[in-house]
């Protein structure tokens, strides 16, 4: 899941007004995050975690605000999602790493390195 997805997902999950919408938020960011198939046994855990975090929460929306405790659920939820991504497959790379424009610059700098190197002999 790229930045982006992620920071949508996690205004879902704050913008939650009942425990349902909670749950299919926390559950939907989650199964996108970790759907690989190395990831089975952490998306289990950390399902497992999101739904007894929101299973005690009141089911509808008794109307349009947000309660304090689905926004006590909500926060916990997003802390779950945060140790997802830093958990999940491929998690070991930070995101600088997979932009085109700093690959090439490694790259360049490798090459220039090497060069050098031949230089020197």
């Amino acid at each position: 899941m790229n930045e982006r997805s992620f920071k949508r997902a996690v205004k879902r999950v704050r913008g939650s007004n009942s425990g349902e919408e909670l749950a299919s938020s926390v559950h939907a960011a989650l199964v996108k995050m970790l759907g690989q198939p190395e990831n089975r046994e952490l998306l289990a855990s950390l399902t497992a975690q999101a739904e007894a975090i929101t299973g005690r929460l009141p089911k509808s929306a008794s109307g349009k605000q947000q309660t304090g405790e689905i926004r006590q659920a909500a926060v916990r939820c997003v802390l779950l999602l945060e140790s997802a991504r830093k958990s999940g497959a491929g998690a070991d790379k930070p995101d600088f790493f997979k932009d085109p424009k700093v690959i090439t610059v490694m790259v360049g700098t490798a090459l220039v390195a090497i060069f050098y190197v031949w230089l020197l002999k």
